[in-house]
């Protein structure tokens, strides 16, 4: 559990990070990680309350909640690769007891 804890902390970090590293870019990235950087601004916050769901109730349920976010998220960033593959890494580390 203390694991999980400390995966989900380290995800809503990186995300954040992520979120407002690409913002800053999003005048030398032609149409890239600046656009999709803004296009998740409604779709992190969920995001972020379905892993911190998950870290204090680690069910199927919440599980599929976190998954159902990444997978918009990552539909969103799809013109910017460094946030695909990081949201996509994000993704293999929920299962949801596969």
């Amino acid at each position: 559990m203390k694991r999980n804890a400390l995966k989900i902390a380290v995800a809503l970090l990186l995300s954040s990070t992520l979120f407002f590293g690409c913002k800053k870019e999003e005048a030398s990235v032609a149409g890239g990680c600046g656009t999709a950087s803004a296009s998740i601004v409604n779709e992190l916050p969920v995001y972020q309350a379905a892993v911190t769901k998950y870290s204090t109730d680690p069910s199927v349920a919440n599980c599929n909640a976190v998954l159902t976010s990444l997978k918009k998220i990552i539909s969103q960033v799809k013109d910017c690769p460094q946030l695909t593959t990081t949201y996509e890494a994000f993704l293999k580390n929920y299962t949801c007891g596969k």
